[in-house]
């Protein structure tokens, strides 16, 4: 960020970097969801099997979504360190900040790395004037789909909780003021 910008602070600065995994699922579907939609592509696309691209988007998916819940932690965190805190903040923040970022990013990776050992197959459908595709992960097992939603489960519960709860300590820090 530039030094004379309007836009600076932790709460800009973590906004921005929860904005970086809505721009890399946009990438990541994008062969997926949006090139064989139209009918324009469509033959083009018809025949083209990239499974690397279909492995990728659905590791994403489960990957993307909990870095942005992991952001929005600090996000609320960065919040209550202001009302709380506001002559420390900015020192606060000045070394927390690089490290929620990378945190947030590392751990939602390596929550969920193993979804990029997946096989992927598609499952052409015919629906109007394009055929979609439903990506089916190989090999389906019952004990794989439960670790992963239970990994999804708990860390979604946490990350709520804890949210919940500095965005009421914040509100109970605004009464006093």
């Amino acid at each position: 960020f530039q030094s004379g910008s309007k836009f600076k602070g932790t709460y800009y600065n973590i906004f921005v970097a929860t904005a970086v995994p809505d721009l890399i699922m946009v990438l990541a579907t994008f062969h997926d969801f949006r090139l064989t939609y139209y009918p324009e592509v469509n033959g083009m696309f018809a025949k083209y099997q990239c499974e690397a691209c279909s492995t990728a988007r659905i590791a994403l998916s489960y990957i993307c979504p909990s870095a942005q819940d992991l952001l929005n932690t600090f996000l609320s965190l960065s919040r209550l360190t202001s009302i709380v805190f506001p002559l420390q903040h900015a020192k606060i923040w000045k070394w927390l900040l690089p490290i929620s970022i990378s945190f947030s990013y590392l751990l939602a990776a390596a929550m969920f790395s193993t979804t990029f050992t997946l096989f992927v197959f598609p499952n052409l459908l015919n629906c109007c004037a394009f055929q979609e595709s439903l990506l089916h992960p190989f090999p389906i097992s019952h004990l794989y789909r439960c670790n992963t939603a239970l990994i999804i489960i708990i860390e979604m519960g946490v990350t709520s909780v804890i949210i919940i709860v500095l965005y009421a300590m914040a509100g109970r820090g605004l009464r006093r003021l």
